[in-house]
C-alpha cells in the first residue's frame, strides 16, 4: 500500500516510544535509513568537491524517481504473472 511521504519537522519530535516520529508516522527505522542516505550523498559531495550540489541533487532524484517507476513497473509485473498462473 503507498502512503505519502511527510518531511521530518527536526530532531526533537523524532522520538515517541522509540518506535516512530512524534509527528510523521515514520519508524525509527525508516528515518535512521534516510539519515544514512543524506550523510551518504553529503560525503560524496564533499569528496567530490562538487560546486553545482543542486545540479547533482536535481540529477539523483531524477535517476531515484526512474529507478522507482521501473521497480514498480517490474512489481506489477511479477503479480500479474502470478495471477495469470493461478488462474
Amino acid at each position: 500500500m503507498a502512503r505519502k511521504f511527510s518531511a521530518c519537522k527536526g530532531k526533537t519530535l523524532c522520538r515517541e516510544n522509540d518506535t516512530e516520529c512524534r509527528t510523521r508516522d515514520r519508524s525509527l527505522q525508516e528515518i535512521h535509513t534516510t539519515r544514512r542516505l543524506f550523510d551518504g550523498l553529503g560525503s560524496l559531495i564533499v569528496d567530490m568537491g562538487y560546486r553545482n550540489i543542486n545540479d547533482f541533487l536535481f540529477y539523483v532524484a531524477s535517476k531515484v524517481s526512474k529507478r522507482v517507476a521501473h521497480l514498480k513497473n517490474l512489481k506489477r509485473q511479477a503479480l500479474s504473472n502470478g495471477f495469470h498462473r493461478m488462474g
